[in-house]
């Protein structure tokens, strides 16, 4: 089974260009090495070579130099992205960006080579800078107008930078990827003299002449050493089918033997979990114990002091009470008392109130008989005319100072 799912990883990473390691590394879970192909075009010059793992800038220029030796002088390398934009390559970003872009597209990176000297070819010379090219875009960070290097963002739908802040700001989705875009101005522009085109035509067919010579030899030479590949690519492949047959056998055998080591390691520790939990659970048994004595000691403890505290709150309870009773007795004692007085004090002044009465009753009889003896004639002449009230007539009497018509003038009305 094992090796059945190495052999579909294979024909999973054959369809991305790219082999895989032995099975004995996929077993092994050791760090493969990937291969990875790569195209390059020349002015039509296309070679195709094979490296392990993405190489860096230096080490892509230096396979440049070795596959295309006879042509010398400044050039840049490019490729196209998925968007269709012609993208220079200048540092080990932005190759493994391009690598991992053609990975995802599965297909094979394909590098164009561009010579960056004066053209001599064309009757009408043009030279091209993108030094203060200026782009219909605004850079996401200082806001201003990008010129030159433009960076945009594969993964964000409107994201932008110029080349300053992409050097000096992190983006805010590191696992983002950014794609180089130079729009190149046209700075100068003028026409060669007719006897000039002329001779840079002839030039040119001389160095066109060279050239087709030149692409017969390397066609040449390349199916020689992809003959001599292809050959040493089979007997690979047997040597390594052979070494894979007995690493197999080796790796079952040690795969029994982890098994079987496995499976005593497997025992030793159950045995070890068992007595752990043996010990787990008469520590915990032991624990609760404690813990069940000590529960029941607080237990004895707070009975103890609840009945102290209950024993105090009665004796302060009997004491409030007395207290309270004796109070009472006092309030009522001064309560008696109080009323004593006050029932003394009525009598008194009842007693003196009926000694005024009596009193004024007797000054009044006497008034009365000293009136009465005062008027003893008008009051006879009075009863003998039939007003017999004596205290009447006497009233009148005093009232009318003895005038004995005056009251008999009162009677009458």
């Amino acid at each position: 089974r094992t090796f059945l799912q190495w052999r579909k990883q294979i024909h999973c990473r054959r369809r991305t260009n790219a082999t895989t390691s032995s099975f004995v590394n996929y077993c092994t879970n050791k760090p493969t090495t990937i291969m990875v192909v790569i195209k390059f075009d020349y002015d039509g010059d296309v070679r195709r070579v094979t490296v392990e793992n993405v190489p860096t800038m230096e080490e892509l220029r230096s396979l440049i130099a070795s596959l295309y030796r006879e042509k010398t002088g400044s050039y840049s390398v490019k490729y196209k992205d998925d968007d269709g934009d012609l993208i220079t390559v200048a540092s080990d970003r932005e190759v493994t960006e391009a690598f991992r872009l053609f990975e995802n597209l599965n297909t094979i990176l394909r590098f164009q080579i561009v010579s960056t000297q004066d053209l001599t070819a064309s009757a009408i010379e043009r030279e091209w800078t993108a030094e203060e090219a200026i782009h219909n875009a605004q850079c996401d960070i200082c806001n201003q107008r990008i010129k030159g290097t433009r960076w945009k963002c594969r993964g964000c739908p409107d994201y932008d930078l110029c080349n300053r802040c992409y050097t000096a700001q992190p983006h805010p989705h590191p696992q983002h990827s950014f794609v180089r875009m130079e729009k190149r101005k046209k700075m100068t522009e003028f026409c060669l003299d007719k006897s000039i085109a002329q001779e840079q035509e002839r030039l040119a067919e001389e160095r066109l002449r060279a050239e087709l010579l030149r692409r017969e030899q390397d066609q040449i030479r390349r199916m020689e050493d992809e003959n001599r590949r292809l050959e040493e690519e089979k007997i690979r492949m047997e040597e390594e089918a052979t070494r894979r047959l007995q690493e197999e056998t080796r790796l079952r055998e040690e795969e029994e033997r982890r098994m079987e080591e496995e499976q005593r390691r497997i025992e030793e520790e159950n045995l070890r979990r068992q007595m752990e939990a043996l010990d787990i659970a008469q520590k915990q048994a032991e624990r609760m114990a404690r813990e069940e004595a000590e529960r029941i000691e607080r237990q004895r403890i707070e009975a103890e002091r609840m009945e102290k505290e209950r024993i105090e709150r009665e004796r302060a309870e009997q004491e409030r009470i007395e207290r309270e009773r004796l109070e009472k007795e006092r309030l009522e004692q001064v309560r008696l008392d109080k009323e004593r007085a006050e029932q003394l004090e009525r009598e008194r002044l009842e007693k003196e109130r009926i000694q005024r009465e009596a009193d004024a009753k007797k000054a009044l009889e006497d008034k009365k008989s000293s009136e009465m003896a005062k008027y003893v004639v008008p009051l006879q002449t009075l009863t003998d005319m039939g007003f017999c009230d004596v205290e009447q007539n006497v009233d009148l009497l005093v009232k009318h100072n003895g005038d004995v018509m005056a009251v008999i003038t009162s009677l009458l009305n």
